[in-house]
């Protein structure tokens, strides 16, 4: 449905993403939410409400994280990595909702990132690059640090 109303509805760009966006949050959520056979923990000790854009950076231990992600604010945009790019599958979703590219850089992306900042969302980053093989924390990338430093945004 997301991707009909990005691609048909007749109204600005930055509604239909908006509405997209909503649509994607909801999904995702929901997604987690009504598998019976997962337990559930929640936790935000600083009560977090990401009502303020920032650069989120989380591990990135498996496939749920980017659910995860997508699940806490519509106004959160993912940067993901060539194969989701790239994805025959995925490819064309995530191009649609402005997802941001990994392979095209940093200091590339930093004008589209400031738009995106600028118009009240935040960028979600993997910062060890791909996904853990445990869940230990592995060697951080400096992009997200890098994109936080330059925009002048918090670091959740």
């Amino acid at each position: 449905m997301g991707f009909v109303i990005v691609k048909l509805l007749p109204i600005p760009k930055k509604i239909r993403l908006r509405i997209f966006h909503q649509i994607r949050h909801y999904y995702t959520k929901s997604m987690i939410h009504i598998h019976a056979h997962v337990r559930r923990k929640f936790i935000n000790e600083h009560n977090e409400q990401f009502d303020k854009p920032a650069v989120v950076v989380a591990n990135h231990h498996s496939v749920i994280d980017s659910l995860l992600m997508q699940s806490l604010n519509p106004k959160l945009i993912l940067m993901v990595s060539d194969w989701v790019w790239d994805s025959p599958f995925m490819g064309p979703i995530v191009r649609l909702g402005g997802v941001i590219p990994k392979s095209a850089g940093y200091e590339e992306n930093l004008d589209k990132i400031r738009e995106l900042i600028n118009d009240g969302y935040s960028l979600a980053i993997f910062p060890e690059g791909s996904r853990s093989e445990t869940p230990k924390i592995g060697r951080f990338h400096k992009g997200a640090f890098y994109i936080a430093e330059k925009l002048n945004v918090d670091i959740v």
